[in-house]
């Protein structure tokens, strides 16, 4: 059975939204957790099919230990924050190792994971900054 995470800022069980039960914190809190070895980029953009213009949910880069997690990262985020695909900007779903700005696979809308043995597409830090 999978163990329930924990909030890196009171310690109580995380709900499966990326909510903390208790304190109401999100999960990128714990970006501060260097022992995962991969982040995914997590942000949304306005759908012009909706008339929005602003992103309808906080950007954050959650650390993640392999795929598989970055891919449930990302499906509970879509989730919790009622995003379409029109929502899904090119950047979010970028899986980059710990260390790199360069990035390793996509994690679609649909929850398909993406790799290539493409040359990797590298993103400089600035950019990944500017968009949180």
């Amino acid at each position: 059975m999978a163990k329930t995470p924990l909030c890196p800022t009171c310690d109580e069980a995380m709900s499966t939204s990326l909510r903390c039960v208790k304190c109401d914190a999100w999960i990128a809190t714990m970006k501060r957790n260097k022992k995962k070895p991969f982040r995914v980029v997590l942000l949304s953009c306005g759908n012009p099919d909706y008339g929005q213009t602003e992103p309808q949910s906080p950007a954050m880069i959650v650390p993640v230990k392999d795929l598989l997690e970055a891919k449930n990262v990302v499906q509970a985020y879509l989730a919790e924050w009622n995003l379409g695909s029109g929502n899904w900007p090119a950047l979010a779903g970028c899986v980059y190792p710990h260390d790199s700005a360069i990035c390793i696979a996509q994690i679609s809308y649909n929850g398909r994971v993406w790799t290539t043995d493409l040359p990797p597409i590298e993103v400089p830090q600035a950019e990944l900054e500017y968009a949180l």
